[in-house]
Order: C-alpha cells, then structure tokens, then sequence
C-alpha cells in the first residue's frame, strides 16, 4: 500500500498467506480520534506489485528492473524512473555497508558497440543520480554495461526488446 509514493504498508507481509481477502477496513490512527461519519479513501488501485527490490537485494543479491527509463539513444533518465530509483535510493541509505554493481543493458538496435558504450553510460548516469540524490558514497557504487549482450527476451518484438533494456543491481 503506498501513500503519496512511499510504501506505508506490505501486504503480502500483512497479512495471513492462507487467507483470502476481498476488502480492506482503514480505521484511524490510535491517537486521532475517528471522524464520526468516518472516512474515504479516494484514487485507490489495488494491483499486484512487482517484485520487491529491497528484498531481492538483501536476500537474493541482485535485482533487474525494467522500470529505469531513458530517453531513446541517450542515457538522460526520465522522470517517469523517479519511483525505483527512490526505492533503491532507500535501500543503500538503510544499508550502509552495501555496495552494488549497476549493470545496464540495451536491445540489439544499433551496432554492438554503440549499445556497449549506450549500456555503459546508462549505469553511469543511473550512479550518479543515486549519490547525487540521495547522497549514496561514490565509492559503494560500481559500473558496467553490457550493451545487447546478454538479452533475457527475444530481440525479435517490442515486448522482447523492452524486457532487454533492463538495469540490474548487484550486491558485492
């Protein structure tokens, strides 16, 4: 459940796995005192979330997210990217000691080394955002880019070459 952005509530840690849920009941914080014909919740999206960075990064040592957006041929991060890149933002602030690799990646539009020096740019400017932004020490964060050269989909769609332009977070 997030609020305005940040993540207030994990449902799937909330709640009980063998039980069903089909609603929800929001009830004041213990310390304000209730409104007396109660009160509405409005733009509420209940979807299935992706997967969970902080846990992917913590327990299973890496994280590949399609979400990091860039403008096409470039490595000028849209804002539209402003949601993961404050969760792995979070994630370093909250884990001192953690060090990451961030790993780009491109389709297999363009010649080989242009997308290996596309990639490469894309981690670097990803980098520089988070100690930018969220004052993550220069030296925690390493780079590589490994252009069109390990695709996840097939080059041959859209979609496969959406899924191939990907960022990948690796804990070292």
């Amino acid at each position: 459940l997030y609020m305005n952005s940040n993540k207030v509530f994990d449902l799937p840690n909330g709640f009980e796995p063998d039980q069903l849920r089909n609603n929800f009941h929001f009830r004041a914080a213990p310390l304000i005192p209730a409104p007396k014909e109660g009160f509405y919740v409005s733009n509420l999206r209940v979807a299935e979330a992706s997967v969970d960075a902080r846990n992917q990064l913590l327990n299973k040592g890496s994280y590949s997210t399609t979400g990091i957006y860039f403008e096409s041929g470039s490595a000028t991060i849209k804002p539209a990217s402003s949601g993961i890149l404050k969760e792995i933002g979070a994630i370093l602030r909250d884990n001192p000691n953690l060090g990451i690799i961030i790993r780009g990646h491109t389709d297999n539009d363009g010649t080989e080394a242009i997308n290996q020096e596309l990639s490469q740019k894309r981690a670097e400017a990803v980098k520089t955002f988070l100690v930018n932004t969220h004052a993550v020490a220069n030296q925690r964060i390493k780079t590589e880019g490994k252009g069109a050269s390990q695709p996840v989909s097939d080059n041959k769609t859209e979609h496969g070459k959406a899924q191939n332009r990907r960022v990948e977070f690796i804990t070292y």
